[in-house]
């Protein structure tokens, strides 16, 4: 952060100790995510939204006043000085405001985006565009004029995991949640569905040339283009 680089946090990040105690100093991040967490996460309520407050690059198109679904549970917060709440979380059913939702802070050369709520846990199971929409548009802020590592095109809660590998190749995993085999939680979908029409492009290294890419899950070849 301090020389430059992105960091994206949400819900708890830095709220408990390694003995799982909440911390009473606002949170081990605090001076970089720019927000002083006043207590544990509070309880889920219904009807919740994030609510732009200002347009801003890292809420992509969203203006301010847009409401975006958001996650019902939060963490309570206080923006520190310096930072910017880009949004905060609404209740439509009440009216009450919860808290910021989305807090932008700038540390050192470079910045952070903090959300109070898990967005990315809510993603996975509400699948609606405009919360995957707005966590690509923070990705790519924070990212600068970095060239993106890989693009994904795919059904609404497809999302992809880059990660390197033992042996030091980069590994792309490409997930959905489509099925739930654990029948203790209660009526779930026991089955697999599959998924079509999934592009992704891979950015190559200046130097490097692509031979051959592996499906692993189908154990077939891909061709690769350009």
């Amino acid at each position: 952060m301090e020389a430059g680089g992105g960091l994206l946090a949400t819900y708890d990040t830095g709220l408990y100790d390694e003995h799982g105690e909440m911390r009473k100093d606002g949170g081990a991040l605090r001076e970089v995510l720019g927000v002083r967490m006043t207590g544990e996460p509070l309880r889920s309520q219904p009807e919740c939204f994030y609510r732009v407050k200002e347009a801003h690059p890292a809420l992509g198109e969203l203006a301010a006043g847009a409401i975006v679904q958001g996650d019902g549970r939060l963490v309570p917060t206080e923006a520190l000085a310096g930072a910017t709440v880009l949004a905060e979380c609404w209740n439509l059913g009440t009216g009450e405001v919860r808290g910021p939702a989305v807090v932008l802070n700038n540390y050192g050369k470079g910045r952070a985006i903090y959300s109070s709520g898990s967005l990315e846990t809510n993603y996975l199971y509400d699948r609606v565009k405009s919360t995957g929409q707005m966590l690509a548009a923070m990705v790519r802020y924070l990212g600068g004029a970095a060239p993106q590592p890989y693009t994904l095109k795919a059904p609404t809660g497809v999302y992809a995991v880059l990660r390197r590998a033992t042996n030091g190749d980069l590994a792309l995993w490409v997930l959905a949640n489509v099925g739930f085999k654990d029948a203790a939680v209660g009526r779930m979908r026991q089955e697999y569905l599959p998924l079509s029409q999934i592009e992704i492009g891979i950015r190559i290294p200046e130097g490097k040339e692509g031979k051959t890419m592996r499906l692993y899950a189908s154990q077939s070849v891909a061709s690769i283009q350009g």
